[in-house]
Parts: C-alpha cells; sequence; structure tokens
C-alpha cells in the first residue's frame, strides 16, 4: 500500500476488512490504518511472527489479569492503622488509615483523592499520589 492511498478511505476499508477483519476503528487516522496494514500483512506473511504475536498477545492477557488483581488487593491492604507517607513540596506528609477513612493533620478524609488535593492544590488520584496502587 502506498502513501497516495492514504485520501482513499474507502479503499482502506476495504483493505482493512480483508486483511483484519472488520471494520477500522473510527479514532485511527488514515496513515495509522496503513501502519497497522503493513504489520498484519507482514504476521500473516511469516509463521515465525503469526506465532510470536499469538503468544505476546497471550501473555499481555495474563498480565493485565494480574495487573487488575493486584490492583483489587492492594486497596484492601489499607488496613486501620496503616500510616502513609509522602513527601511533596519538601515536607513529608503522613497519613494514617482508619476504619472509616484517613486522618491527615488532625483532620478525617473519606479519600485519599481529597487528601491529595489538599496537598497539592490540584486534582490527584489519590492511591496514585500516595503509591498504593
Amino acid at each position: 500500500m502506498s502513501d497516495q492511498d492514504i485520501g482513499d478511505v474507502e479503499a482502506l476499508a476495504v483493505r482493512w476488512a480483508a486483511v483484519i477483519g472488520g471494520a477500522p476503528p473510527s479514532r485511527l487516522s488514515p496513515e495509522r490504518i496503513i501502519r497497522s496494514l503493513h504489520y498484519a500483512e507482514q504476521v500473516a506473511a511469516d509463521p515465525v511472527l503469526t506465532r510470536l504475536d499469538r503468544d505476546v498477545n497471550r501473555r499481555l492477557r495474563q498480565l493485565a489479569k494480574q495487573s487488575s488483581a493486584n490492583q483489587r488487593s492492594t486497596s484492601a491492604a489499607l488496613l486501620p492503622g496503616t500510616r502513609l507517607l509522602r513527601e511533596w513540596g519538601e515536607q513529608t506528609h503522613e497519613v494514617t488509615v482508619i476504619d472509616q477513612g484517613f486522618v491527615y493533620r488532625g483532620t478525617r478524609y473519606r479519600s485519599l483523592s481529597a487528601i491529595a488535593q489538599a496537598i497539592t492544590g490540584a486534582r490527584w488520584s489519590g492511591p496514585k499520589f500516595f503509591r498504593v496502587t
């Protein structure tokens, strides 16, 4: 496929259906569609790449499942009494986990995100800010 094919979106869609199947995602630019088609054609033409592609995708799916399982267990690991420390703005900030939320500088908060916002002045994912994800 050549660069002049970029302008022919219908031809790209037909080629995509033949090589990959279905319709190309609408968010992909014609250039990205062409790159994806080139890759898919190379993988299909080489048995070693085909096997590697399957193996890599299988391993990526396994890692994604493990990662999501680990994220769920991390949040549950914040037991009452746990202390979280985070350095920010040349200060060490300490948060204590309690039964119904968190305590930071003597004030009770319902979420780590609210504490992260109090510290930084910006919206943050609290678990990411305190590195517990």
